[in-house]
């Protein structure tokens, strides 16, 4: 959860009541049969349903003053909706009077509807955008948070798995070392003694017949 950013921040709420059609919009929208008008009335019904919903989201995390993961998929929607929102405006301003036939109303009263749907079309735009700006802050920080977390993993990830052998291996060799030289030292002859019926060495031999000789001559 991202903590509220500074004191003034909470105390001045962003508004996130229900935005409601207040009846202009729906008797600007019968007084024309221009396709146009009649298109633009269904989308700005879906975009008012869309906004209202975001809204209710964001309200309880505000009256909290703490934003969660979700709110960055929160701040990514009312982007979408008010960018449809706006092309949808564009769409219906594009409009050129020239073209409306008598069945559809005279131009006087297609500018009323088109100039009251526009109107109607700001606030909710308008309402989008402050929904953005209360989502800006903590949307930073829980990017920032999922790229160094993103960046842990993949570092954890890089480095080698070691075995468990590899990973005790001085530990293994030092209980090894030990254990050879005591063998070693438990059988082997010590240096200086000369095992029974070991072979003589040369000079020995030659001491001995040394003796031998001696002894003849006497």
């Amino acid at each position: 959860m991202v903590p509220p950013e500074t004191e003034e921040a909470s105390r001045s709420k962003f508004d996130c009541s229900e935005l409601r059609n207040d009846g202009d919009l729906d008797l600007a929208l019968l007084a024309t049969e221009h396709p146009g008008i009649k298109a633009f009335g269904k989308a700005i019904s879906v975009h008012l349903r869309d906004t209202n919903s975001l809204l209710s989201t964001c309200q309880p995390w505000q009256e909290a003053g703490a934003f969660p993961q979700e709110a960055l998929a929160t701040f990514r929607s009312a982007q979408a909706t008010a960018a449809a929102l706006l092309k949808e405006v564009e769409r219906l301003d594009s409009i050129d009077l020239d073209d409306l036939k008598p069945g559809w109303g005279d131009k006087a009263t297609f500018r009323m509807a088109r100039k009251a749907a526009i109107g109607f079309s700001q606030h909710v735009l308008d309402r989008l955008d402050g929904l953005q700006g209360v989502l800006a802050a903590p949307v930073n920080k829980i990017k920032q948070e999922q790229a160094e977390a993103a960046a842990a993993a993949a570092s954890s990830s890089a480095a080698p798995e070691l075995s468990l052998q590899e990973k005790y291996r001085d530990k293994f060799l030092a209980r090894k070392a030990p254990a050879a030289s005591e063998r070693d030292g438990a059988i082997g002859p010590h240096p200086a003694k000369r095992q029974r019926g070991a072979p003589a060495s040369k000079a020995e031999v030659e001491a001995l017949l040394q003796v031998i000789r001696a002894k003849t001559k006497q």
